[in-house]
């Protein structure tokens, strides 16, 4: 049986390694101790478990949180920008990378406590704030399972040769992973645009995944 886990594509940060996916994002403070609650992208979070350091990005100016003695969220923007304490009294550069003390898993989320966050007003500083691990670090997966972002970029090919189009994203309807495959389709007035199919990520529709080769086979007629 196909399966397919969800992490987000890599992100082109300089400052990230080439092969960092951006794997979940920090939901805000967890208890009074400074730990946080991490939103994994897959109900698959074992890549979070795989790794005593996660790579960090701070939260967006939209999330950051100061107390009104502090800057505005605007000051976290640009060029060096400053994780600034609740009290507005201690500024600290964001760090680069999260040291993983304890983990554990709290329902569809993850409990973590960071070595950078020493309490709980310094934890809801990093609200918003984005997880990355390098895809080299993630964990080995069975035969026949793949990593989403292992499958974007993909051609899609029927059993009559036929080009279907180019795996652009996944999604989960709950049950199964779904392809979701773009192509060039003209309309009534012979216009190329740009359609989308979707194909389930089962064994019914999906044969052969060759990595190596960068195509998918599938059962899929086209839209002809």
């Amino acid at each position: 049986m196909h399966h397919a886990f969800f992490y987000m594509t890599k992100m082109s940060e300089s400052n990230l390694p080439d092969d960092a996916v951006e794997v979940g994002r920090i939901a805000g403070a967890w208890g009074v101790k400074g730990a946080v609650r991490v939103l994994p992208y897959s109900a698959e979070a074992d890549v979070l478990f795989s790794v005593d350091q996660w790579y960090f990005l701070p939260p967006e100016p939209r999330f950051a949180k100061t107390a009104k003695t502090a800057k505005t969220a605007e000051s976290l923007s640009g060029r060096g920008r400053q994780a600034r304490s609740l009290a507005g009294q201690k500024t600290e550069p964001w760090p680069g990378m999260l040291t993983v003390q304890q983990i554990r898993e709290q329902g569809d989320s993850i409990i973590a406590l960071l070595q950078e966050i020493p309490d709980r007003n310094t934890a809801e500083l990093f609200k918003g704030g984005r997880i990355f691990v390098c895809r080299r670090d993630f964990p080995e997966l069975e035969e026949g399972e793949f990593y989403w972002v292992d499958l974007i970029g993909l051609q899609v090919v029927n059993q009559q040769g036929a080009v279907l189009g180019q795996v652009t994203d996944l999604m989960s309807n709950g049950v199964q992973s779904i392809l979701r495959i773009a192509y060039e389709q003209a309309d009534v007035q012979g216009v190329p645009r740009q359609a989308e199919r979707l194909i389930p990520f089962v064994d019914a529709y999906v044969g052969n995944v060759d990595l190596q080769s960068g195509v998918i086979h599938v059962d899929w007629e086209t839209d002809d």
